[in-house]
């Protein structure tokens, strides 16, 4: 019995064998339910997606003798040669091949006549963006207003190629790309009934390789089984199908984490060693980037948007729970950016290897909510203190011991030496706690003006904009900042969602406590209320007129004045004399 290639023998004959598209065949078996077949349907999506094969079942489904629950039997004549490409009545056409306007004329004098048994005459044209503009013309009109008995099914991959004339004229139909799940399950299947032993990561390869085509993996499925011979291990995929080793990937993310660096060298000798090509191999690494930092996003629904198996979940897991979300925004860029300086290189190994140990040296990013604050601050600093007492202890006893007695070579009495008392150390003065940001100590506008300051030690970008802010309103929930009418760039900018997240995470962290934020515009302000930026200006203010009055209240200062008759005048308060011009300093 002569061989069936896989992707053949394994074309599905009714829906109820159409991998991945729920939606399309939910929506032609209600319109075979109720009765309300479309005359003209365009099907339009990705290679090896089902687009030819749901033609040929929509088909079967319309002209089968022996439809149980909407389903084609498969088994009848008609199922048979519509399967085998040979019906009469259900007519296939290669718009690549028979894209000319006599080909199309052709079909159009042909629509008229009714079909010998049956009541629908189906014509299937694929690749249907392949006809020229003539042909399409041809067309139009049939599609229009075509018999009763006929139904149109047009399949493309290129939408955007199709007139508008055309599509308005069909219901179309989106075939999405299958996922490596649903593939791999389905090569699962075929080998269990092939009696073809595998190795689940191997098929997980295989699925992944074929990009959402069903078509693409089982035609890679055959290729590897030929490769294999019936035996399918990773092992061997890797190699049929020139893949990167997806080992020596998840073995440089660990060694990048551990910053092991004769590890990523020998990962580059093998790769070079093995054949592959370094482009490749940074890819694969991108990838993996990518799924580690979505795991770490949420290990919930990694299934769901990483193709992967579970043991290859559980492997990201193992390296999520090591890195930060930074550390690992900061490796994708990182790489990125290598991988143009690879592809460029006429060295591509060297260049591969110290890019990975880059990648090792790279810094750890520590997040700000994990910096101390001034509690936490108070607390540490009080270990430290005690280091200072025992050196000073030390000190005194290394004072206050006598000195040793020098002997010369001649028997002279040493003279004795007074100890001479040491002074003890001055104590370092003690750093000032930071103002307490309590919510509930003080006023609400000097807490208000506190918080900007603490803002502006985190992020200045943010706190110069609240700088210019006033606190309107305080209660145990809420927080109403308002801005100068004067400033409505600032206001815009502050009712921003994500400016107010930004604000609202840093009061909830700062107070301890959360409130939900407003911004709003102020035309008149009371007179005892200002903003952070005008508060320093009065406090620098009021600080250099007490200076001044300290100056000009110091003994030496009146008796200069009264020896020069002069006054006092601040630095800032000597007006420069003008430049003169050339020809008067001439």
């Amino acid at each position: 019995m002569p061989y069936e290639v896989i992707a053949r023998k394994w074309r599905p004959k009714n829906f109820n064998e159409l991998i991945g598209q729920n939606h399309i065949r939910q929506t032609l078996v209600n319109s075979l339910k109720n009765n309300r077949v479309p005359q003209a349907l365009l099907f339009n999506g990705p290679r090896g997606t089902g687009k030819t094969s749901s033609a040929r079942i929509f088909a079967s489904t319309l002209r089968c003798q022996n439809v149980q629950d909407y389903q084609a039997c498969g088994v009848c004549q008609d199922c048979v040669e519509i399967n085998q490409g040979k019906s009469v009545n259900v007519i296939e056409i290669d718009g690549a091949s028979n894209n000319g306007v006599d080909s199309i004329r052709e079909l159009r004098d042909s629509v008229s006549y009714l079909p010998p048994t049956g009541k629908y005459k189906i014509y299937i044209i694929d690749e249907v963006h392949m006809l020229s503009t003539s042909a399409f013309n041809a067309l139009l009109k049939t599609l229009e207003e075509p018999p009763e008995h006929v139904v149109f099914i047009l399949a493309t991959t290129e939408l955007h190629k199709v007139p508008n004339t055309i599509l308005s004229r069909c219901q179309k139909y989106d075939f999405r790309r299958v996922s490596s799940k649903e593939i791999s399950d389905s090569l699962k299947n075929i080998c269990d009934s092939e009696n073809i032993t595998y190795e689940e990561e191997a098929l997980w390869d295989i699925a992944k390789q074929a990009d959402g085509s069903m078509r693409d993996s089982q035609s890679l499925l055959d290729q590897v089984i030929s490769y294999c011979d019936n035996n399918l291990t990773r092992e061997q995929t890797v190699e049929a199908l020139g893949l990167t080793n997806r080992k020596w990937v998840i073995a440089t993310l660990k060694a990048l984490v551990e910053r092991d660096n004769i590890e990523l060298l020998n990962i580059v000798e093998k790769i070079t060693l093995s054949g592959q090509d370094p482009n490749l191999f940074i890819k694969s690494l991108l990838q993996e980037i990518r799924n580690v930092l979505i795991y770490k996003l949420n290990p919930e629904t990694a299934s769901t948007t990483i193709d992967l198996s579970d043991a290859g979940l559980a492997e990201l897991g193992s390296i999520a729970d090591q890195l930060g979300e930074e550390d690992l925004h900061l490796l994708f860029d990182m790489t990125l950016k290598g991988s143009h300086d690879v592809i460029r290189s006429s060295s591509s190994q060297t260049v591969l290897e110290m890019l990975l140990l880059k990648l090792a040296a790279a810094p750890r990013i520590v997040h700000v909510q994990s910096r101390s604050f001034p509690a936490t601050k108070t607390t540490n600093s009080q270990t430290p203190a005690r280091k200072p007492a025992q050196t000073q202890t030390q000190t005194q006893t290394r004072s206050t011991s006598p000195p040793v007695e020098k002997k010369t070579k001649k028997n002279i009495e040493p003279v004795k030496q007074t100890p001479v008392p040491q002074a003890p150390p001055t104590p370092k003065p003690k750093a000032q706690p930071e103002p307490s940001l309590n919510p509930n100590s003080g006023s609400p506008k000097e807490q208000w003006n506190l918080l900007v300051g603490r803002i502006k030690g985190l992020n200045p970008i943010a706190a110069a904009k609240l700088e210019h802010s006033y606190l309107v309103k305080k209660t145990d929930t809420d927080v109403t900042i308002g801005f100068p009418a004067n400033m409505q760039f600032l206001i815009d900018q502050a009712k921003d969602k994500d400016f107010i997240n930004q604000i609202q995470n840093y009061i909830s962290t700062l107070w301890g406590q959360k409130f939900n934020i407003e911004f709003t515009e102020i035309h008149e302000k009371k007179n005892d209320n200002m903003s952070p930026r005008e508060l320093k200006s009065f406090q620098q203010q009021k600080e250099s007129e007490e200076l001044r009055r300290k100056i000009e209240a110091h003994p030496v200062i009146k008796k200069t004045q009264e020896v020069f008759k002069g006054e006092i005048v601040a630095i800032n308060e000597i007006k420069q004399p003008k430049p003169q011009n050339t020809e008067q300093r001439l």
